[in-house]
């Protein structure tokens, strides 16, 4: 049996403190949480494990590592105890190490752990909840599993009024403590729905929906339990049924916009030989799908709706409404027609690249837009990208707080218009033009309000965006440490393919570890480096992403950038939590700044 510990999030919940210092470090008494988790696995019987982390978790691999040259200097000072402690750590287990690459969920974490359990079982370790007893959860997690020969989840009861915060099961007792899973549920709704969650469920198709005082889309499509995050034919087909069984229960012929607003929708499919497209294989591209996912949807949805009166009222009530927002809108685009045909002639702010997210060139999942803090940054950035992937998007300054405000606004304010065409998602997110929208502001008081204002723009209007994993933050590094009157040649710019064969890179002298540059991204790798260099350390502190060079950028933003993830857990607390940050000031929120100033 091996275990695998993922320890490669950045532990937001704990900030500021998990800005420098790993979550996994944090101690519980004299031991940080990881080491507890690595004990309890060799406590299991288990010893062979991997631990999946990020750029910036190395102290996570020191801790395990030995360091003899401490050990030596306790031997001789006759610190037998603590030598002891020291050799204890990670005592009896074999520990590998991989770097995920891009932090994309649980899941995504797992992929990389595929090659080391080479078929076998493995235990899913997280340090989420600290136990106390004569034996490990671990070990009685291992008995079930040898018992029953199935997979086992360990959970614990919360009290009814925070179950939100969870995912949940529904399962019967079958012996002591051990319930038989039947089904696993993480509540994306979360209270907010405007009527009882429609539902239906046969051998080879499964889906649910709902709606919420919201006018985004949101849905979950998966075949033979597989995620389809980009959706792909069988979520085409489950929307058109939807719009079909409702205009035909009505006997109105609602605009799809109106019906799919606010909307939350499920669907999951079997399938024998499924065709998956786009470049992250997970757009199911099979056209067949349609001929018996539009019926049996259709179906299933007018006989709840005939049967269920007052959920189809109150259906009907939320496309109504949505359909007076619309109008509303289209009154707003007539009126200022002038200002969006002058806004649609020319964007200056935006230097595009060759290709698309969603085109034939195969590139479509490599492409990324930037949306970068002035003329400064942007300049950088233009001229350090990769003009085949990459584009950017200056901004003025900082945007609107288009927190509370209606949809119209996105149409009378110039900035947040232009982001808005310039991604192509007025219509729907499925025509998003660049698969990786990435913010990317100083990392001052004044950039991560900017970051801020532009993630209360995609929450309010485009909260799908965010929901298929788009959006996301560039890491830049804080700090340059370099020895003293050292000048960096910079890293050559990307070439193409056919004219890398015929270039012969000079090859760089081998520099000993004191006499390099490093780019550090904390407090704690700066004085790291620092110390590694000596007294002849030269350290800059990057007050701004302009400040930058484009020659030394270009780095930054290459094969090897840092993007952090910008991810939902739950749609409920949403709302409430961009109002108490971006709404007005009240008392609690003054009360919240004077109590954690840093």
């Amino acid at each position: 049996m091996k275990a695998v510990i993922p320890a490669a999030g950045f532990g937001t919940r704990f900030l500021p403190f998990t800005k420098s210092v790993p979550k996994e470090l944090i101690p519980i008494v004299d031991k940080p949480v990881i080491q507890y988790v690595v004990e309890e696995a060799v406590d299991s019987g288990i010893d062979d494990i991997l631990m999946i982390v990020s750029a910036g978790k190395e102290s996570i691999c020191r801790h395990f590592n030995p360091q003899f040259e401490l050990e030596q200097r306790l031997e001789n000072s006759g610190k037998t105890q603590l030598l002891n402690e020291l050799r204890r750590i990670g005592k009896g287990a074999r520990i590998q190490y991989v770097y995920q690459q891009e932090l994309d969920g649980l899941g995504g974490a797992l992929r990389y752990a595929k090659s080391f359990a080479a078929g076998e079982p493995v235990a899913v370790l997280l340090g989420d909840n600290v136990t106390s007893g004569d034996r490990p959860v671990l070990s009685e997690l291992l008995a079930v599993f040898r018992e029953k020969q199935a997979s086992v989840v360990a959970v614990e009861e919360v009290p009814h009024e925070k179950v939100y915060q969870y995912g949940v099961i529904d399962g019967s007792s079958s012996d002591n403590y051990v319930y038989q899973l039947r089904d696993l549920i993480e509540n994306r709704v979360q209270g907010e729905n405007l009527y009882d969650i429609v539902h239906y469920k046969d051998k080879t198709l499964e889906f649910a929906f709902t709606h919420i005082a919201d006018f985004g889309e949101t849905y979950f499509s998966f075949v033979n339990g597989q995620y389809t995050n980009d959706g792909g034919t069988h979520e085409s087909a489950f929307k058109e049924a939807l719009l079909r069984a409702v205009n035909e229960f009505s006997g109105k012929d609602y605009d799809a916009k109106d019906f799919r607003g606010g909307i939350v929708g499920s669907i999951a499919i079997k399938l024998q030989e499924p065709i998956f497209e786009s470049q992250t294989k997970n757009k199911l591209g099979n056209t067949d799908v349609k001929s018996w996912i539009v019926p049996t949807v259709k179906k299933a949805v007018e006989d709840y709706l005939y049967r269920h009166t007052e959920e189809a009222n109150l259906l009907l009530e939320k496309i109504k409404k949505n359909e007076d927002v619309r109008k509303e809108i289209q009154a707003v685009k007539k009126k200022g027609k002038e200002f969006e045909k002058k806004l649609s002639v020319r964007n200056s702010k935006l230097r595009d690249c060759k290709y698309h997210f969603g085109d034939r060139s195969g590139h479509g999942g490599e492409t990324m837009i930037f949306l970068t803090e002035g003329d400064s940054a942007g300049g950088s950035m233009v001229q350090s990208r990769d003009p085949n992937t990459q584009a950017v998007f200056a901004l003025k300054g900082k945007p609107f707080n288009c927190f509370g405000k209606k949809l119209e606004t996105v149409y009378t304010v110039e900035e947040l218009f232009c982001i808005m065409r310039t991604l192509d998602i007025e219509e729907d997110i499925e025509n998003l033009r660049y698969n990786k929208v990435v913010i990317a502001t100083d990392a001052d008081v004044d950039g991560l309000h900017i970051r801020n204002l532009l993630i209360t723009f995609f929450l309010s209007y485009f909260e799908r965006l965010v929901q298929t994993g788009h959006l996301y933050i560039l890491e830049t590094p804080l700090f340059r440490v370099r020895p003293k009157g050292r000048k960096d040649s910079p890293r050559p710019v990307r070439k193409s393919t056919a004219k890398k064969k015929d270039a012969k890179a000079a090859a760089e002298p081998e520099l000993k570890p004191g006499e390099q540059t490093y780019y550090c991204y904390s407090e704690e790798e700066r004085d790291e480096k620092a110390a590694l260099i000596g007294r002849n350390a030269e350290i800059t502190r990057f007050k701004g992403l302009g400040e930058i060079s484009p020659k030394e950028f270009r780095q930054f933003i290459d094969e090897n950038i840092r993007l952090e993830q910008v991810t939902i857990d739950q749609t409920k607390g949403i709302q409430e939590m961009l109002r108490f940050y971006m709404g007005d000031n009240t008392t609690e929120r003054w009360e919240f700044i004077q109590n954690n100033l840093v």
